[in-house]
């Protein structure tokens, strides 16, 4: 036995470990041991040579009743647990039902240490605990591999929030992987009745670099022609976080077009030399039509790596055209953009503190604040990153996460007015400027001027679309509060931050009287993100009002245990008093339950 002081070497490494384990093996073994240890290594076998392959999976270890792997990426890691759950099912089909062999699986992301032979480390004990934690047939992941987690169109995840898992000192936040829950019937069909109106168009990453610096040069160049593209009024854009979503690198173009709906789609590949400034950069686009199995267009373009500091992207417009006139022969008109960046840095630190403010943790939330901060001050005349301060402030308080509301209000308006002083065109600023007028002053007017100028800025820009339908609900324009809704729904069929969407979707058809969909979509937003609070008010009002009294008490119960200071009082602030059906929706949540102070 060696002593602790043994010097083999123990290597620190960042992985995706995936835990599977058989349910209930005990009684399966008890009732017929040998039978059951034979159908085990079967299914085993059958998993190490035919599953996990295509999943870049490796085996870590296999036990009697379970295996421990490791993957690259979380993708493969979901990818293959639903391979997992399938190859159980069709290895127990001739199975009596009490024999089938059913598995629980569980995946989390976090640092190792691993040496020839095993891994060791607190992600280790943690994957073991999520996976002991997850339903028969069921795959549970945490919540640093639902951050990481892209391309996977056809599964939602399902916030249980913090769980207690033994052992450990601190709940962990999980999500159960489920099929995808599509919209409303009724909203689907609006959604697809009105981006039928223009052509829509997907600019998908195909093939993400192993290189992390190479792969955020690329999806920032991707985001670029993506900016580009989005200013034509001919055609509708899916957002760029929608986009970024389905760039893993097995996502199909099938997949692609059932997730976002989109008829065309442009699939980009981005390589350089060096990620240095002297380095070149190569960017090739291939367009591809629906029910076309040809492409339809192919464009290639290079330029050095500081050319992405250019304001005007001269060396990527001939790229936008091409694709565009090969589509409609129009001309693509291309407003002014912002302020050139001073190197491809910030521009990659930028994308960094967007992707931390679109995830599930308030942690990564808070760290996008100093990242942004820490751009401003080295970019000061970049218009894009004092937008997204005040954008950061204003989700502040609409999430319910501030401990001042009146200091980040004013900080919401002071970095959005910062943002127009450099660039009186920037979308994302007129967007946020006429939400903190909308929603934190209660002036509808001013925000839907904000939002007019946004569009004819940007008529592609989703959170524009989203916020102008809650601006167009207060002001009792129904038919154009849906109408806005369901363009930015149709605009970010993936984004990050679905659920946000859906909850603002969801105080839209609320307003409009449309009780069931607003219940449907505030379920949908709950789904992804139990956290927030202002589905839950919406749910529990649409339920009222439907009179499903019990059900609504519910509700307001599940509100106040992530928000126990939830009141009439708040929901005032949040609700413009003046609209007709206030007073319902006030009587509604008071018989629900919901506290007056």
């Amino acid at each position: 036995m060696r002593s602790v002081d043994d010097d083999r070497p123990l290597q620190r490494a960042t992985l995706t470990i995936l835990f599977v384990d058989v349910v209930e093996s005990v009684r399966l073994t008890a009732a017929d041991e040998v039978n059951t240890a034979l159908r085990l290594r079967n299914l085993f076998e059958h998993i190490v040579q035919c599953v996990l392959p295509p999943h870049q999976g490796t085996l870590i270890e296999r036990l009697g009743d379970g295996m421990v792997l490791t993957f690259g990426h979380v993708d493969h890691a979901i990818s293959c647990a639903q391979g997992l759950h399938e190859a159980a099912e069709l290895h127990g089909q001739a199975e009596r039902s009490e024999q089938v062999i059913r598995l629980r699986v569980g995946v989390h992301c976090g640092q190792v240490l691993q040496d020839a032979h095993a891994l060791y480390g607190l992600s280790v004990s943690t994957t073991a605990r999520i996976c002991s934690h997850a339903p028969a047939a069921g795959t549970l992941i945490s919540e640093n591999a639902r951050s990481e987690v892209r391309g996977h169109p056809s599964s939602c995840f399902v916030d249980l929030g913090p769980c207690h898992l033994k052992h450990l000192d601190q709940p962990v936040r999980l999500f159960k992987v489920e099929e995808a829950l599509g919209h409303p019937a009724t909203v689907k069909q609006q959604i697809a009745r009105r981006m039928a109106l223009k052509p829509t168009l997907a600019i998908i990453l195909e093939q993400p670099p192993l290189d992390a610096a190479e792969l955020a040069i690329a999806e920032l160049v991707v985001d670029r022609l993506t900016r580009l593209l989005s200013r034509s009024t001919s055609i509708h854009v899916i957002s760029s976080l929608s986009a970024k979503a389905l760039s893993a690198p097995a996502i199909s173009l099938t997949d692609i077009y059932r997730s976002t709906e989109a008829r065309y789609v442009v699939r980009c590949t981005v390589s350089c030399t060096t990620p240095e400034q002297d380095g070149v950069l190569s960017l090739q686009a291939t367009l591809w039509r629906q029910q076309s199995s040809e492409a339809l267009n192919q464009t290639q373009a290079t330029c050095h790596l500081k050319a992405l500091t250019d304001s005007h992207h001269e060396w990527l417009l001939g790229v936008a055209q091409s694709m565009v006139n090969r589509l409609f022969e129009i001309e693509l008109r291309l407003a002014t953009p912002s302020a050139p960046l001073a190197s491809v840095a910030s521009q990659t630190l930028h994308l960094s503190a967007i992707a931390l403010m679109h995830k599930f943790s308030r942690a990564d939330f808070d760290r996008a604040n100093t990242m942004l901060a820490a751009l401003a001050d080295r970019e000061p005349r970049c218009a894009d990153f004092w937008a997204w301060r005040g954008r950061w402030h204003y989700f502040r308080v609409i999430q319910g996460w501030s401990d001042d509301r009146h200091s980040d209000h004013l900080m919401a308006k002071q970095f959005t007015q910062r943002a127009l002083d450099q660039d009186d065109t920037c979308a994302l600023a007129w967007t946020v400027f006429g939400a903190v007028e909308s929603r934190l002053n209660n002036n509808a007017a001013a925000g839907a001027h904000c939002y007019r100028v946004a569009l004819e800025s940007d008529p592609n820009e989703s959170l524009t679309w989203l916020s102008k339908s809650m601006s167009d609900a207060i002001q009792e324009c129904d038919g154009d509060a849906l109408a806005s809704s369901e363009t930015a729904l149709g605009l970010s069929p993936t984004d990050p931050m679905q659920a946000y969407y859906d909850g603002v979707s969801a105080t839209a058809y609320l307003l409009a009287g449309q009780f069931k969909t607003a219940e449907l979509l505030a379920s949908r937003s709950i789904r992804g993100n139990r956290n927030s609070g202002s589905p839950y008010r919406t749910l529990a009002i649409a339920l009222a009002m439907q009179e499903r009294l019990p059900e609504a008490q519910d509700t307001i119960q599940a509100l106040l245990s992530i928000e126990p200071g939830s009141s009439l009082a708040q929901f005032r602030l949040r609700i413009h008093h003046q609209h007709s059906r206030f007073a319902d929706f006030e009587s509604a949540l008071e018989s629900a339950g919901l506290p007056s102070e």
